[in-house]
């Protein structure tokens, strides 16, 4: 267990001071555009599938997956 308290504290030694600020100015950015995000990832998914790509529809699934996380992520403010 000691190492695993070393690795925490170098961890949090070495992380600059701004990352909180640029860490909320992600999720601020992320929650306000993931929609149209993956919104558009979405129909592109589905006009690729319909074009013949059939792996296509994965990206579609994902894009929901995608879109869900992010919201659970940045409803935490």
């Amino acid at each position: 267990m000691e190492w695993i308290k070393k690795l925490i504290e170098r961890g949090q030694y070495h992380a600059p001071e701004n990352s909180f600020v640029f860490r909320n100015k992600l999720l601020e950015i992320l929650s306000t555009n993931a929609y149209w995000i993956c919104m558009f990832m979405g129909i592109g998914g589905i006009l690729a599938y319909l074009c013949g790509y059939k792996k296509a529809g994965r990206l579609t699934k994902f894009s929901i997956v995608i879109y869900w996380v992010v919201a659970a992520i940045c409803s935490k403010k």
